[in-house]
């Protein structure tokens, strides 16, 4: 762990996975009390963007 963080975040393993997924928005889970951020936000939302996006109803077989 960083002795200085840019950005820490609380919440639960489910939140941060769909956050990270692109499926709930930040600020939405913020508000709504399942995120508690301390620091810099913009760092974190910075992170984000770096994460690849995945379709969810991929093709397991192809023809």
């Amino acid at each position: 762990m960083a002795s200085t963080p840019d950005a820490a975040l609380t919440l639960d393993k489910m939140t941060f996975y769909q956050i990270a997924l692109g499926r709930e928005d930040l600020s939405k889970m913020e508000a709504a009390g399942k995120v508690a951020i301390s620091g810099d936000k913009k760092q974190f939302e910075d992170f984000l963007t770096l994460l690849d996006q995945f379709q969810p109803k991929v093709n397991i077989v192809t023809p």
